[in-house]
């Protein structure tokens, strides 16, 4: 039994053995075989994904833009989330009450998801879009900004935030919100409408939803939360423990290379943010330096015990593969099939760590 289970994991590794050509067809080959089972792992994990492209029409290339800046600026500022698989993500896009109908009253109502009630919030923020004079964008400008809710009635309510920020030209802004405010906001409503005063020069920058149709300038409320009940260490990102092979320095012996999976490469687009990434990728002939990476384990001894007996009959090397042992997750923004931008934390999609079975 653990020979067949072996044999599967081994199978997009064993043409890394040394009957491949030389002219680098294997390797091409091997990558391509690695991308596609990182897509079966993305398709297994993530199975709302948008695969159709009528459901993409709202997203160009500054819609994605801006999700793309947020990531990265989510990774730089707030590394102990961004590196916490425990954290779960969820940007809640603001919408016009009025369906359009009264461009009067700005305000962005927020939908406050059930399944959110069981976490424990741990972050929250506010990012809205902006917009200032052409003569004004390359000046770097203080916007006061200053959040309200509102009431049903259109009048405004309780001041949630102010601060003051640095913008230059039609830059987003991002307002942290006081997490006990935003709990609260859970567990007694289903809605919450906010308005949004970002004052510069005594104009109201801030874009709302009555003043814009384009997914690139929405508000949106993010929200980082982790479940509640049982405490759990919370598994952080791993850096590479396997060191990383390159074209200019390769092994001939089993490594870790680098793997980019470009998403518009291979034809998926409904992934936003990031654009691409490193995936990497285990290969090598496990006979040069298999004392390395060989764990004693049982399933080590079958497969070597069956690559022994495979070679008496013919001259395939099904044994000592070099293939990925450890793995790493990845957060990934993508449009889902009812249209909605959602984030997931997809595990298995990096190779942090090759072995010889």
């Amino acid at each position: 039994m653990w020979f067949y289970i072996l044999l599967a994991i081994c199978f997009p590794y064993v043409l890394t053995s040394s009957g491949c050509p030389k002219n680098g067809i294997c390797k091409e080959e091997l990558e391509r075989r690695a991308t596609e089972n990182y897509q079966r792992r993305m398709i297994e994990q993530v199975p709302d994904m948008a695969f159709s492209a009528e459901v993409l029409r709202n997203f160009d290339n500054s819609s994605r833009q801006m999700y793309q800046d947020w990531l990265e600026e989510y990774n730089e500022e707030r590394p102990d989330l961004a590196n916490d698989e425990e954290v779960k993500i969820d940007l809640i896009q603001g919408t016009d009450p009025s369906a359009g109908e009264d461009r009067s009253q700005l305000v962005a109502i927020f939908e406050l998801k059930d399944e959110l009630d069981n976490t424990h919030l741990v972050d929250a923020n506010l990012l809205f879009a902006t917009i200032v004079p052409a003569s004004e964008q390359h000046k770097v400008q203080d916007v006061s900004v200053q959040i309200f809710e509102k009431n049903e009635d259109n009048s405004l309510g309780q001041l949630v935030v102010t601060g003051v920020f640095s913008i230059k030209g039609s830059q987003r802004v991002r307002v942290e919100l006081p997490v006990k405010t935003v709990k609260n906001w859970f567990s007694s409503k289903s809605t919450i409408s906010l308005f949004v005063s970002a004052i510069i020069n005594g104009r109201n920058v801030a874009i709302h939803p009555q003043q814009t149709s384009s997914e690139g300038e929405v508000m949106i409320l993010q929200l980082s939360t982790k479940h509640s009940g049982v405490v759990t260490v919370s598994r952080s990102r791993r850096s590479t423990a396997t060191p990383v092979c390159t074209k200019e320095n390769p092994s001939a012996g089993c490594c870790l290379y680098d793997l980019v999976i470009e998403f518009d490469k291979i034809g998926w687009d409904w992934i936003i943010a990031p654009p691409k990434y490193n995936a990497y990728v285990c290969r090598g002939d496990c006979r040069l330096n298999s004392h390395h990476f060989m764990n004693d384990f049982g399933h080590s001894k079958v497969m070597r015990s069956a690559s022994r007996s495979m070679d008496e009959v013919s001259n395939s090397n099904v044994g000592f593969c070099c293939h990925p042992v450890d793995y790493d997750y990845i957060r990934l923004i993508y449009v889902n099939r009812n249209g909605r931008v959602s984030v997931a934390n997809v595990n298995g999609m990096i190779a942090r760590r090759c072995g010889c079975s």
